[in-house]
């Protein structure tokens, strides 16, 4: 069976959205995001013929790449929603990280 890589359909504008990265590890969790240059509409094949049609974030690491193919890949937030995490975490802690 011959792998085909998936086929890109269309591209969207992902302005203010981010891929949220995690390491688990005995200290803690470190988190880390980073900003989507933009959505991709994929057609990939699937067995016994046919095409799934999927939507994933694209970050630049080294290339370009679908957040999910990064094992630390947690998931997707827009700018609003870190905000308001960041205000919640401000109010719970009462500083602002430098």
């Amino acid at each position: 069976m011959t792998h085909s890589l998936p086929e890109v359909r269309q591209l969207i504008p992902a302005d203010g959205w981010f891929g949220k990265f995690v390491i688990a590890d005995a200290e803690g969790d470190l988190e880390w995001n980073r900003p989507l240059i933009a959505w991709a509409v994929l057609a990939e094949p699937v067995r016994f013929g046919g095409r799934s049609i999927t939507v994933v974030g694209l970050v630049a690491n080294t290339y370009i790449e679908p957040c999910e193919r990064d094992k630390e890949f947690a998931g997707y937030y827009h700018h609003t929603e870190l905000a308001e995490e960041e205000a919640a975490r401000i109010s719970r802690e009462g500083r602002v990280n430098a």
